[in-house]
């Protein structure tokens, strides 16, 4: 059986205006929805179809090659169903098909989502529709109304003997991803029977965006996935570090570092630090410089913090700094490794996985007959980095800085 994807997109939302086609990580939101449904490698273009009222919609929609279908307004109305949608569109096909239905207001749901959601449906697609569902947060029995007057209703003596853990689960459609058959579908006239299975999703992915607040909370979910960001950044990192080096092809020292290298300035060096860059980045940019004999005299390398906060785990962050430690001895390169200074209460860094990571650098540093200096000795107490050096948790303040720039200059002994 065929299967295709549809993405309905009215124009006339009034909470939040145009929220379907509103910019999200530099493309309008719907187009996330499309990508997800290319990413799952369900569905070639052109079985995905966008309906639409809004020919400016159409118009920028059809630049991503999939079909446009072009509903008339009196099915984009306010009072209009989802229904009504589906069942204009579905009509014009003849055969029975699967489809999925995307709502754009979900741009955070995945490829991975869709596919494995199709995995339950194929298992049972003779009998049941597949739909997206979230644990919700609270328990049924906590939810109530509240009168005119204020006066909650059937709540009396609930938080007697509650705890959270003896609850049962429960679950809510999220809107993130519907499944049915054509037949099925326009028979029923709803996703919901009986015999509805549930596809369970949790995180970011389960973001719905219906107003201003929810849309913040979509552009934040993309804006704090690390791993994303450091994939949309490479290329980025790699020119970075091209006009570095021809903009300080006079220096053989070099500071190779992230954010928090930014602002010291050691003599006769060259700062190539990188706000966000990983050390893993770092390396497969740099690996051709330094194989290429282009190579600096010394490097002072100061990275690692951000790989933790991009979710590497500990095994790859040991290897990444072997290899930088092999490739500067192989190339004859002078090497000072700075420890990964500690955090305060940042979520996606444990210091504790930090002290593994130093522990292990230090001695592969120095059994390579390397240089390793910790300013954890004067930054941090009690395994945490003090937070009168500190803006963020994460960045120095400039006291800090300035106590980081002295001990280096003491430490680092540059050649020449």
């Amino acid at each position: 059986m065929r299967k295709i994807c549809v993405i309905l997109a009215r124009s006339g939302s009034k909470g939040l205006k145009n929220k379907n086609m509103l910019f999200i990580d530099g493309k309008p939101m719907l187009f996330h929805s499309i990508d997800a449904a290319l990413a799952s490698n369900l569905f070639d273009k052109e079985d995905i179809f966008v309906s639409t009222d809004d020919k400016n919609y159409a118009e920028i929609i059809a630049t991503t090659g999939v079909n446009i279908v072009l509903r008339d307004k009196s099915l984009a109305t306010d009072t209009a169903t989802t229904f009504d949608a589906l069942n204009d569109f579905l009509s014009d096909f003849e055969e029975d098909l699967s489809f999925i239905l995307l709502q754009p207001t979900s741009p955070l749901r995945t490829g991975e989502n869709i596919s494995d959601a199709f995995e339950i449906f194929d298992a049972n697609s003779t009998n049941a529709n597949v739909v997206g569902i979230s644990q919700a947060d609270k328990d049924l029995s906590l939810y109530t109304t509240v009168s005119s007057n204020n006066k909650l209703s059937g709540l009396a003596g609930v938080d007697k003997n509650y705890t959270r853990q003896k609850k049962e689960k429960t679950y809510y459609p999220n809107g993130a991803i519907f499944i049915s058959t054509k037949q099925r579908y326009l028979k029923e006239k709803s996703f919901f029977t009986e015999d509805t299975l549930g596809y369970k999703m949790s995180g970011k992915s389960t973001i719905d965006v219906d107003g201003k607040d929810d849309f913040y909370q979509a552009v934040g979910g993309i804006f704090f996935d690390y791993k994303r960001r450091e994939i949309q950044n490479e290329f980025f990192y790699k020119e970075k570090y091209r006009n570095y080096l021809k903009e300080n092809s006079h220096y053989d020292k070099w500071i190779v570092g992230d954010s928090r290298m930014l602002g010291i300035t050691l003599e006769k060096s060259a700062n190539l630090s990188i706000g966000g860059v990983t050390l893993k980045r770092a390396l497969e940019s740099l690996e051709q410089t330094i194989l290429s004999k282009r190579a600096p005299k010394e490097i002072l390398l100061a990275l690692g913090v951000n790989d933790f906060i991009t979710g590497y785990d500990v095994l790859e962050i040991k290897e990444n700094f072997l290899h930088f430690i092999k490739l500067a001895k192989k190339n004859d390169v002078k090497l000072t490794v700075m420890s990964i200074f500690d955090t305060l209460f940042i979520a996606t860094v444990n210091n504790d996985d930090l002290i593994v990571i130093n522990k292990f650098v230090k001695e592969h540093t120095e059994r390579n007959g390397f240089k390793w200096v910790d300013p954890n000795i004067q930054l941090s107490k009690n395994g945490r980095l003090q937070y009168k050096y500190t803006v963020d948790g994460l960045h120095l303040n400039e006291e800090g800085n300035k106590i980081l720039t002295d001990f280096l200059r003491k430490n680092v002994m540059w050649e020449g």
